[in-house]
Formats: C-alpha cells, sequence, structure tokens
C-alpha cells in the first residue's frame, strides 16, 4: 500500500514539474471559459428570441380575440341584411304585382 501511495504522489509531483503538463492544463482552461462564455452568449440570445416570441404570441392572442368579435358583429350585420333582402323582396314583389294588374287593367280599359 505504500508503494502504491508513493509512486502515486511521485507520478503527480512529476507531472505538475512537467512544463508540457501545466500548459496543457492552461489550454484546457482557456477552452473551458472560452466554452463558457459561448453557453452564456447564447443563453443571453436564447432568453431575448424567447421574450419576443412571448410578447409576439401574446400580441397573437390578443388579435385573435378581436378578429372573433369583429366576425360575431359582421354576422349579426349579415343577418339584418339578410332579413332587410327579404322586405325588401316581398316589397319589389308587391309593387310588381299592382303594377302589373295595373298596365293589364290599363290595357283593358283602353279597348
Amino acid at each position: 500500500m505504500f508503494v502504491f501511495y508513493f509512486l502515486f504522489f511521485g507520478l503527480i509531483s512529476l507531472l505538475l514539474s512537467h512544463k508540457f503538463f501545466i500548459s496543457h492544463v492552461f489550454v484546457l482552461y482557456r477552452s473551458a471559459t472560452q466554452t463558457i462564455s459561448q453557453i452564456s452568449s447564447l443563453q443571453t440570445t436564447l432568453s431575448h428570441h424567447l421574450l419576443t416570441q412571448s410578447q409576439l404570441i401574446t400580441n397573437l392572442h390578443n388579435d385573435a380575440w378581436k378578429a372573433t368579435d369583429t366576425i360575431r358583429d359582421a354576422n349579426i350585420v349579415l343577418s339584418k341584411v339578410g332579413n332587410r333582402g327579404s322586405t325588401c323582396r316581398v316589397a319589389m314583389l308587391t309593387f310588381f304585382f299592382v303594377a302589373g294588374i295595373s298596365l293589364w287593367f290599363l290595357d283593358w280599359y283602353a279597348q
């Protein structure tokens, strides 16, 4: 067991004293910091896009409710127009019927 600890700590001291190992650790540290910086930047961008998307969804939702109200009002107006159209049709048929009978009567009277 003692030999294992001796070899382990001897290997660590050898690695720490080795210049290549320290420069390799420094490169790994720099790479990790750059990666963390990129992740932070991407997270900021993502949160900005999510906020914009949330605002757009809220606007779409409000516009959908407004459109629903507008369509409901348009349906009411169309039903009123349909009722007026049937009343107008009856009035026109009555007029043409009376005008036709009047012309027929005037033609019969003129003979």
